[in-house]
């Protein structure tokens, strides 16, 4: 109780209240000094004294107003002004350190407090919740700051791994396909050697298997080689880009290919990112893989969903027979899922493939997926 009662005495209020109260003693003891002055002075130079006052004359109480007026004009307007500028001055000087400490903090500098004085009061409260405040914001910057070079180093290392990773696969690619056509394509070489100088007939077949070879081998590579290519998407929709992409590819492996959009609006950045390599990494196993003459490439949107749709008319596989990974679905499979996508494929063999990829409008977890059907499956 003594302690609130203390802090309230203590307050600004009552210490305007004081300071009043010590301005108009200040003022009451210079107008009774001056009232003393003037009647002493005018005693002393005039043959009439003002003293006593009942034996004064109308004159010289005209005189002794105008002196009690003049007294008080002068007591109040000295220390009237002196008091007013010294309780201004104090008061200035300390909301100009709180204005320069807010702008110090505004331009980056939380590390700078403002200086407690005098006793306790409002001004004082509100300086200790202001240095509180620029604590807690200092705090919250150097947590802020942490989590960004935590979040680069986090970006640095995706990004080696994502290099990593895709030269193991491109690796894998290339010891499973182009590095056996090359062993096959030496080892044919040197049989046909050997059987060309007894027998030129019976090499011509061995020849015309090392054409062959060689010509897979090439289209393996030109294949392998579309995941090189950078994925240029800047300025173009997904539509057009894929157009760009099959009209690049398709003629110089002998493919026709049909495209077909319907209802389909500009997604994410990162969405049509997705469904473009999707669609790179599909047209590069029907070329690898499908021996297809024709494509067709299907980008549509049903109700709050986009499909697409690669279908050849390729050899397609047994979908009993195949694994996780064959012909690279895992890998389409996995970029779907990334979105919040699903994968479907019909297949059977000698009936071409067909791959659809099922993605939400709004991205991720947004749309529901098609359970009903197994993501492999025959015709």
């Amino acid at each position: 109780m003594l302690r609130g009662l203390d802090s309230r005495f203590k307050s600004v209020r009552w210490s305007l209240l004081l300071a009043f109260v010590r301005t108009t003693a200040a003022a009451l003891a210079v107008f009774v000094g001056l009232v003393g002055g003037s009647v002493t002075l005018h005693d002393w130079l005039s043959t009439t004294p003002l003293l006593p006052l009942a034996a004064l004359t109308s004159g010289q109480w005209i005189v002794l107003a105008v002196i009690l007026l003049l007294s008080a004009l002068v007591s109040i307007l000295v220390v009237g002004i002196s008091g007013g500028y010294t309780q201004s001055r104090a008061m200035q000087e300390r909301m100009r350190t709180l204005v320069e400490a807010t702008m110090l903090w505004a331009n980056g500098r939380l590390g700078h407090r403002i200086e407690v004085l005098g006793e306790e009061n409002e001004i004082n409260e509100l300086v200790g919740a202001l240095n509180g405040m620029a604590e807690r914001l200092e705090d919250h910057v150097l947590a802020l700051g942490r989590l960004v070079d935590k979040n680069e180093r986090l970006a640095q290392r995706a990004a080696t791994l994502a290099t990593v990773e895709e030269r193991q696969r491109l690796a894998r690619d290339l010891h499973d396909s182009v590095s056996q056509q090359l062993f096959a394509i030496g080892m044919t070489a040197g049989a046909a050697s050997k059987i060309y100088d007894r027998d030129v007939e019976r090499a011509r077949p061995l020849i015309a298997q090392l054409e062959e070879m060689a010509s897979k081998a090439q289209a393996e590579m030109r294949a392998l080689l579309l995941h090189l290519r950078p994925v240029e998407l800047e300025g173009r929709s997904l539509a057009e880009a894929l157009d760009r992409f099959l009209q690049d590819v398709c003629p110089r492996h002998q493919i026709c290919y049909d495209m077909e959009l319907n209802g389909v609006v500009r997604l994410s950045d990162g969405m049509e990112s997705h469904l473009f390599r999707i669609a790179q990494e599909a047209v590069s196993n029907v070329i690898r893989h499908a021996s297809a003459k024709r494509l067709t490439v299907k980008l549509v949107r049903e109700g709050e969903r986009v499909c697409l749709a690669i279908s050849d008319d390729g050899q397609g596989f047994d979908p009993k027979q195949s694994r996780g990974g064959s012909y690279g679905l895992q890998s389409i499979r996995e970029r779907a899922e990334e979105v919040g996508g699903r994968l479907d494929v019909l297949t059977s063999p000698g009936q071409g493939t067909e791959m659809r990829v099922w993605v939400s409008l709004y991205g991720k977890g947004e749309g529901d997926r098609d359970e009903q059907h197994p993501s492999v499956i025959g015709r």
